[in-house]
């Protein structure tokens, strides 16, 4: 082995013109060594720039357990002296794959998108709904025991408006039950907008069965709902109820606290956290305004209906019940000119913050990536090969589609 290096070493020393900074002299095997200033320590010179060189780097690079640039030159200058060591050992180092699994930083977002249509459109409520589970909560059962419930909130994308309902479990059978209530007293929505939980998946094919089955008549089968899929992953895609799902656990947790309920009272708790989440404002109220304060009830509604104590003779005249049409009606287009001239406008304020740092280079077509999940371990985090990107409608790419190793292709955000 040895003779074998000193041949490979003899052959690499004769193929180029030695030039160095330091005093060369050959030795007793016609090797050519570096002499300084410390007796006894020469040290056998290398070309720069050869593929032998390469790998000399690369040996003693993995034989320091892939340390870093001064832990490879320290064992290298064991042995061995290299013109230029530390830029050598610098691209080696950029260039080792192991390395660059530890090395590599996660790609920035892209810049933010554009509101969507359904976010400014003077459409109904709950038109374009996102939907989205919550918890688990806690409730009491007979025989002191204790089970699991959650909260299905759906949000509507134009006035904020949510409508909360409690359910057993889960699964899409119990999901279903409350899709059909929520269509029941809402109406049946254009398009629900969801993550990717195995919940909606379900149901977002069982709507497409239904629609398809002859034998089923209810209120699904005849309306045509579009079910959209947010990116796995991506839970600031779905922003528009994320932050309201915080909304509510807050309300919950300061109107329960350590408090344990049944699942009736629990239903009556959540009515009045949806109703308080109803009322809230659209955005900063300042010290001082002149007009009503613009909240989710009031544009579902428009003014709030008649009281009991209002004079029932009035009410039924002809001419008043007309006069009072016309007046709803004109603070309902009121309160629509207001929601868009103040609370549209007001979401147009809010400059795109622009990553500083943006990728200068997005991985294209063919590229290994790694890909990150909450293993903050990277040395057990999947490789993956990029097979496609997915573009918004802005044309930015706001994520890849990945190969896996065992075939699965997968979906990830940048």
């Amino acid at each position: 082995m040895i003779e074998a290096e000193t041949v490979n070493i003899k052959h690499l020393q004769g193929s180029v013109v030695l030039k160095a900074d330091v005093e060369l002299k050959q030795d007793e095997k016609n090797l050519w060594r570096c002499h300084g200033r410390v007796t006894g320590y020469s040290l056998i010179f290398i070309p720069k720039g050869l593929l032998l060189t390469l790998r000399i780097i690369e040996h003693h690079h993995t034989k320091t357990l892939h340390g870093g640039v001064g832990d490879t030159m320290a064992s290298i200058r064991e042995r061995f002296w290299i013109p230029n060591l530390r830029v050598a050992v610098k691209k080696v180092i950029r260039s080792c794959n192991l390395c660059k699994r530890y090395r590599v930083k996660p790609l920035l977002p892209p810049t933010k998108a554009m509101l969507p249509h359904f976010r400014t459109d003077n459409v109904e409520p709950f038109a374009v709904s996102d939907v989205d589970f919550a918890g688990p909560l806690k409730y009491k059962v007979p025989k002191n025991s204790i089970k699991k419930c959650y909260v299905a909130l759906f949000t509507c994308a134009s006035t904020r408006a949510v409508y909360l309902k409690l359910c057993h479990d889960l699964s899409a059978v119990e999901f279903q039950r409350v899709l059909k209530e929520f269509v029941a007293r809402k109406g049946p929505p254009q398009m629900i907008i969801s993550d990717n939980a195995k919940t909606f998946v379900a149901t977002g094919k069982w709507l497409l069965t239904l629609k398809n089955d002859e034998n089923i008549a209810n209120y699904l089968a005849i309306q045509v709902i579009k079910w959209r899929f947010n990116l796995s992953r991506a839970p600031w895609w779905g922003g528009l109820f994320e932050r309201l799902i915080g909304i509510m656990k807050k309300s919950l947790s300061k109107t329960i606290g350590k408090g344990m309920l049944t699942f009736n009272e629990l239903e009556e708790v959540l009515l009045d956290v949806e109703c308080s989440m109803n009322n809230r404002p659209l955005w900063y109220q300042g010290d001082q305004f002149d007009n009503q304060v613009l909240t989710p009830n009031l544009l579902m509604r428009g003014k709030p209906a008649i009281l009991l104590e209002e004079d029932i003779a009035l009410i039924a005249k002809e001419e008043y019940a007309i006069r009072r049409a016309k007046f709803i009606k004109n603070c309902k287009t009121h309160l629509r000119k207001r929601w868009m001239n103040e609370y549209i406008h007001a979401m147009e304020e809010r400059q795109q913050v622009r990553n500083k740092g943006s990728n200068i280079k997005l991985p294209v077509v063919g590229s290994v990536v790694l890909i990150t999940e909450d293993i903050k371990n990277k040395a057990l985090l999947n490789i993956g090969r990029v097979e496609s990107e997915i573009k918004g409608k802005d044309g930015v790419t706001r994520g890849l589609k990945i190969l896996l190793g065992n075939g699965y292709v997968i979906e990830r955000p940048i």
